[in-house]
Formats: C-alpha cells, structure tokens, sequence
C-alpha cells in the first residue's frame, strides 16, 4: 500500500522554488513556437481580431460606466458579452462587428428579457487612434426593427433614428447610478 502524496504548505513551495531559482537544471526547457512556414493571408485573422477588440472595447465602456462586464469565452446563444450593473442587474449582449461600413447584413440573433444587441462599427480598424461607434439596442427591439425592415441589410445609423438608441444607454446609465 502506498502512502499519500506529502501535501506541501505555501511557505514550503515559496522556499523550494526559491532555492531552484537560478538552477536551470530544475527548470523544463522553454518552449518555443516555430513562425509559420507559409504567412497567412490578412484576411484570415483580421476579422478575429477585429471581433475580439469590439467586444473588448465595449466591455471597457460598460467599466467606465461602473458596471462589472466579462468577455465570455464560449459564446452560447449569442452572449458574447455578460454585464452586471451596480443594481445587480445581469444583461447579456451579442456583439456584432462591422468594418468600414455602418451596414448590418441582418443574420440571426437570440431576442429575450435584459438581452441586449450591440453594434461596433470600425469606420478605419487600420487607424486605433479613431474610436469605433457603439449602437447599443434591445433584442426585441431589433426584431421588431428586422421584421419590418424591407431587404436583407439593416444601415445601423437607422436604429438611432427608429428606436431612440440613445434611451437605452440613457437608461443603463439610470441603473448604474441606482
């Protein structure tokens, strides 16, 4: 019968690794990731990446507003976004991107209660120096909007106009005074 592994305290752990620290024997070699023998095209990551700093960005902008916000990391039902306002209120967003045009082809999105869709739209994603604009609209509103919407492309400069975007950052800011 074999004996239980020794469990080693936290102070145990800190003085092993500092008596190891300058022994590169006690160490694994580093690792190393060999460049691509063949670069990838522009196009290939350019979209992730664009993707991944929209819904950064508007994570930010939910922090400056006092709100606890997450990137999520696996996106089930179009949450890529989760927020909790200072009220204790949880919303989730969909993030959709655009780049060089403020023109949404309308694809699917999940509507229900505190869900809400925001667009991020890159007018030059070359120049960081330009910050993207946020439209920011109720899941069931968008539907709403979609429905009636004759084509199959929705210009996002429309929603400010239609739906009166500014009252749900309007009223997100509300919550996060309460």
């Amino acid at each position: 019968m074999s004996s239980p592994k020794r469990r080693y305290t936290d102070d145990e752990v800190e003085q092993q690794t500092i008596e190891r620290l300058n022994d590169p024997n006690a160490w694994e070699a580093p690792i190393y990731v060999p460049p691509l023998t063949v670069p990838r095209p522009a196009w290939v990551t350019a979209g992730a990446h664009l993707e991944l700093a929209a819904r950064h960005y508007l994570v930010s902008v939910f922090h400056r507003l006092g709100a606890e916000a997450n990137v999520t990391s696996v996106h089930p039902a179009g949450v890529d976004i989760t927020v909790v306002l200072p009220s204790g209120q949880a919303l989730t967003i969909d993030v959709k991107t655009l780049s060089r045009t403020d023109k949404w082809p309308i694809g699917p999105f999940a509507t229900r209660p505190y869900h809400y869709v925001a667009f991020v739209v890159f007018s030059q994603p070359a120049h960081p120096e330009i910050a993207p604009q946020i439209h920011l609209v109720r899941s069931d509103d968008l539907r709403v909007l979609t429905s009636r919407q004759k084509g199959d492309v929705l210009p996002v400069k429309l929603l400010g106009k239609k739906r009166k975007l500014s009252s749900v950052w309007e009223e997100l800011l509300r919550e996060t005074a309460a």
